[in-house]
């Protein structure tokens, strides 16, 4: 037998010889191939999640303000700006290297330094969903001995798309794309339940609204009728 070779005996019938070496490599690339797979799965969810938002930037889920919103900032007040003032209360303006040695934030030479923006890019306002709204389905569940069940369902909170995990002995947790399990990720889309929900949304959101027009119209009318 080879140095490499290795005999398994399967269920009592003739040894089965293999290579233990090119087995364990095969498993390894195998697994390598399993996380590529798995944080492109959580990068593309993690782009849809971050649409939604409480006027956020659906890029970086920064406000307006955000520094990556702006070419350029300064170093002292870290404020943003798309244009190089020509004049500053703190200073002479002088644009320098994001490195570059400026020593002690009280200690300026005279000068107020600016940098260029790393991974600069357009705010792009996120949609806004003003009210909580949970899956009727559910998408995973896990029986406890005793416990009850832990159940795993797509929800809107905070105008934060999420999952929301409950049982019989907690308060609910409202659990982002970047904290659950790959299998999770995977069976929101295999199941088809994400893009259903989406749905639900969409028709919750005109259900509410139609509400609010028609008690709207009443108070409408009150109004007149007391003025």
């Amino acid at each position: 037998m080879s140095k490499n070779k290795t005999e398994v005996k399967t269920g009592g019938s003739q040894p089965m010889t293999g290579d233990i070496s090119q087995t364990l490599k095969y498993i390894d690339e195998r697994e390598k191939n399993l996380a590529r797979y798995s944080d492109k799965l959580r990068e593309n969810l993690m782009k849809i999640e971050k649409v939604f938002g409480n006027h956020t930037c659906r890029i970086c889920r920064g406000g307006k303000s955000y520094l990556a919103h702006f070419q350029y900032s300064d170093r002292r007040d870290h404020n943003g700006y798309n244009e190089i003032p020509k004049t500053h209360s703190q200073g002479k303006p002088k644009l320098v290297d994001l490195d570059y040695d400026i020593g002690s934030w009280g200690d300026c030479k005279g000068s107020i330094y600016f940098t260029k923006t790393k991974n600069q890019h357009k705010y792009v306002e996120s949609v806004f969903v003003s009210i909580d709204i949970v899956d009727t389905e559910i998408l995973h569940e896990v029986e406890n001995d005793g416990y009850g069940p832990t159940t795993y369902r797509v929800a809107m909170h905070n105008s934060k798309l999420c999952v929301r995990k409950t049982d019989e002995y907690s308060n609910p947790e409202y659990l982002p794309f970047d904290s659950i399990s790959r299998f999770l990720l995977k069976k929101m889309v295999s199941s088809g339940r994400l893009s259903v929900y989406m749905e639900k949304v969409a028709e919750e959101l005109e259900r509410t609204s139609r509400e609010y027009e028609s008690v709207s119209e009443i108070a409408e009318r009150m109004a007149k009728a007391i003025l």
